[in-house]
């Protein structure tokens, strides 16, 4: 009876051990996951404020489309002595819009590349919350 109580108390002392080992793992995991909640939540916050630029540049493009388009107009109904200088005019303000129009281009791929980055970030950060969920419950 001895040998039996000694070896239920080792028992005892060992699944204490491996239930403090598993509270530590798990504590560990809840820190992981909830950095992991912390990052895609900053990640969707980005991409948000990337959106919006991204809104922002094509409003001034479609803007600045319309200046030129009104500057058009008024180039017709002026006189040749004026349509030189008015054509100056546009010729920048096309210059401009282009430079626009490539500017919103180029925001519009990044953004969507942010996008798909932060879709991959956020893949992974959730595969990780999975098996570090499964791997506690084993």
């Amino acid at each position: 009876e001895a040998a039996g109580g000694a070896r239920a108390a080792e028992d005892v002392d060992k699944a204490t051990r491996r239930c403090e080992e598993l509270e530590e793992m798990l504590a560990e995991r809840e820190t992981q996951n909830r950095q992991l909640r912390e990052e895609r939540e900053a990640a969707a916050k980005e991409l948000a404020a990337l959106a919006q630029s991204n809104s922002a540049l094509e409003a001034e493009v479609e803007r600045q489309s319309e200046v030129a388009a009104e500057l058009q107009r008024k180039l017709a109904q002026r006189g040749e002595e004026a349509s030189e200088e008015a054509g100056a005019v546009v010729s920048d303000l096309q210059s401009s819009l282009k430079t626009l129009q490539e500017k919103a281009a180029a925001d519009a791929a990044a953004a969507e590349q942010n996008r798909q980055d932060l879709e991959g970030r956020l893949a992974e950060a959730q595969a990780t919350i999975e098996k570090l969920t499964k791997e506690v419950r084993q």
